[in-house]
């Protein structure tokens, strides 16, 4: 479950988030001034990201290393956002 706080709220209880987010997988959005500054999220879910952004980091150093010459500047980014869509959906490429 998501949750919404105020970052005053998210000092004063802490230990209890932090528990929440250990043992039911919650995650906590942190706000200051009503706009989101930071999350608390289960240490699989970051691994997770991670994971996943280390394997778009590495599809695009492919990419742009088998790019000898850019057609033009739209092409170029046509094949970006190819390239990003398949990782973030998990395609092989």
């Amino acid at each position: 479950m998501t949750k919404r706080i105020p970052a005053m709220t998210a000092r004063k209880n802490f230990g209890e988030l932090l528990e929440g987010v250990f043992y039911k997988g919650d995650e906590v959005i942190v706000e200051r001034a009503g706009k989101p500054t930071d999350v608390l999220t289960p240490i699989r879910q970051y691994q997770k990201l991670e994971c996943h952004r280390s394997d778009a980091e590495a599809k695009m150093e492919q990419l742009w290393a088998s790019v000898t010459t850019v057609p033009d500047q739209e092409t170029a980014e046509r094949e970006i956002l190819e390239e990003t869509e398949a990782v973030r959906h998990g395609s092989q490429g």
